[in-house]
């Protein structure tokens, strides 16, 4: 009964907050270099930081997080019920890597730039609009752990430098949407 009554307070709290300041939320796909995967992004319009929650399967089990400042948004052409818009921003990506051939800790600076579409603007009563996106970062990343070698070891093991690794060529690219309300 508890968790029944927890999560009405919570879809009502949410449902009434939507007069006061939008949020968006939606999927996005992406890859690059070292990373890649689906990850939820959500935004809230009083907080000026778009959010993205990653989750990749590949060289190893990854999550991360990202936190992006757009610090230009732009328009390239703008219509009653939409627009089209180009943005650029600095952030940060956090994340832990889990695996046999990957293991330890990820963090990032962000310079990314991108386009977003915004779609239905001032058409429906509980969607503020619909936003469909394409976006590129460079993302500097420091590896704090283990990294596979691609090498096995006499003993059939799989070998690991261990310590910090930098890459500077880490550039992801994520396609998505995210509907406001």
């Amino acid at each position: 009964m508890k968790k029944k009554l927890f999560s009405f307070l919570v879809v009502a709290m949410l449902a009434g907050s939507t007069q006061l300041f939008a949020w968006g939320i939606g999927l996005q796909g992406g890859g690059g270099p070292l990373n890649g995967g689906l990850a939820v992004t959500f935004a809230l319009d009083q907080v000026p930081l778009i959010f993205a929650v990653n989750l990749d399967f590949w060289p190893s089990f990854t999550l991360g997080a990202t936190a992006d400042y757009w610090i230009m948004k732009p328009n390239i052409m703008e219509w009653d019920w939409g627009a089209w818009n180009w943005y650029w921003g600095v952030g940060a990506m956090v994340g832990g890597t889990f695996g046999d051939a990957w293991g330890g800790f990820n963090v990032a600076p962000r310079i990314l730039a991108g386009m977003n579409l915004e779609f239905l603007k001032g058409k429906a009563d509980w969607l503020d609009h619909l936003e469909v996106f394409l976006q590129v970062a460079w993302q500097p990343t420091f590896h704090f752990g283990k990294k596979g070698t691609g090498d096995w070891d006499s003993d059939g093991k799989w070998e690991y430098d261990k310590g910090v690794k930098f890459w500077w060529y880490c550039f992801p690219f994520n396609l998505g949407a995210r509907m406001w309300f």
